[in-house]
């Protein structure tokens, strides 16, 4: 089973990645995908880079050293705004882990393709865990405007 690892946060991504990165993984037989956002570590060039442009925008360390953990937008994009982003990254997922068919789908694919019951299992438990996490990230979000 293939595995994808894909970050959004580039400043090549926009609403159009939302059709063009699902149809690179339906298309290319990746059976499990992480997709998280571009997050610029401190003590690497990009950080390095986004910070001299001024452009970090969680710099409170190490109360704000929680949010580097890929689920977060810590800096300003060329183009997008921070909801834009967590906008796109949800399309995404909403298209290919949320639905229950999606998950079924990928998995008999992935068995069909790679004849391997243990490899379909696999993928289909990391999709499974991405979900997871996606929707209770949905539900935290939710949360969070109603409690602000």
């Amino acid at each position: 089973a293939i595995l994808g690892a894909f970050m959004i946060g580039y400043p090549f991504d926009g609403f159009k990645t939302v059709e063009s990165m699902p149809r690179f993984i339906l298309e290319n037989g990746i059976d499990a995908f992480n997709l998280t956002h571009l997050t610029p570590f401190p003590g690497t060039r990009l950080y390095k880079r986004l910070e001299t442009e001024q452009r970090i925008t969680h710099v409170n360390y190490p109360e704000d050293w929680s949010l580097y953990n890929f689920s977060n937008v810590v800096y300003r994009h060329e183009n997008l705004e921070k909801n834009e982003l967590t906008a796109i990254v949800d399309a995404i997922k909403k298209r290919l882990v949320a639905p229950v068919k999606m998950l079924v789908y990928r998995f008999l694919r992935t068995l069909f393709l790679t004849r391997s019951l243990s490899s379909a299992f696999v993928a289909l438990t990391w999709n499974l865990g991405v979900r997871k996490a996606f929707l209770r990230g949905l539900k935290a979000r939710k949360t969070d405007k109603n409690t602000v």
